[in-house]
Parts: structure tokens; C-alpha cells; sequence
């Protein structure tokens, strides 16, 4: 279902954990479910910013 809720870098690293936990790093891709067309600019901007910044910080805590 979409929404217009913007969820924090935080929550978007703790669904990349718990990906993590059944299937490896190797094999995960943190993509859009291309929803964003039908969101406002400002949502769909600030859902990506989040994503980007929630895949930084598992990819710190795995090292790379």
C-alpha cells in the first residue's frame, strides 16, 4: 500500500537487518517499489534521501 509517510534513515537500515538475517549482503538490493511517480515531489524525494542514507549506515556497520 502506499503511503505519503517518510520513514527515517533508521527504519530504512533496520528492514536492510533484517534482510540480512535470511539472505546475503551480496544478494540485496535496496530499490524504490517505484511508487514514488504517484507520491509528491517532496515525499518521494525525502523517502529516497532516507534510503540512501539508512543504506549507509548498514554498509558502515558491515565496513564497506
Amino acid at each position: 500500500m502506499k503511503n505519503d509517510d517518510i520513514e527515517t534513515p533508521e527504519m530504512v537500515a533496520e528492514h536492510i537487518r533484517k534482510a540480512l538475517a535470511v539472505m546475503p549482503a551480496e544478494r540485496i538490493a535496496v530499490l524504490t517499489d517505484c511508487g514514488c511517480f504517484h507520491l509528491p515531489r517532496d515525499v518521494a524525494f525525502a523517502k529516497l534521501k532516507a534510503m540512501v542514507e539508512g543504506t549507509k549506515i548498514v554498509r558502515k556497520e558491515l565496513g564497506k
